[in-house]
């Protein structure tokens, strides 16, 4: 570990990223670590037009990635969008989700 001088500031240390061009680019530790994943139970779902109704209903929020859904669950990185929106949403689309699936 680094040791800090007096007078000099902390700051996280820096990965080194090569790109596919050969660049090295450094990225703080902090950006990048990835965003929390929303789990979800998802009840209603029978078939493969379920799963596709309810990635729709996620892929309509704003900020929301969806990384995976598969007939009863789901796997979101909600973004600025709080989990009671996502499930929300989904409950409005004919499906009732909760967290933790």
């Amino acid at each position: 570990m680094a040791r800090v001088r007096e007078g000099q500031r902390s700051r996280p240390p820096a990965l080194a990223i090569d790109t596919p061009t050969g660049y090295n680019a450094a990225m703080s530790a902090d950006a990048a670590s990835p965003p929390p994943a929303l789990h979800l139970a998802i009840d209603g779902m029978h078939c493969g037009a379920c799963v596709r109704r309810v990635r729709a209903a996620l892929e309509k929020l704003p900020g929301v990635t969806v990384t995976e859904v598969a007939i009863g669950r789901a796997e979101v990185v909600p973004g600025a969008v709080a989990a009671a929106e996502v499930v929300a949403a989904l409950a409005r689309a004919g499906y009732p989700a909760r967290e933790g699936a």
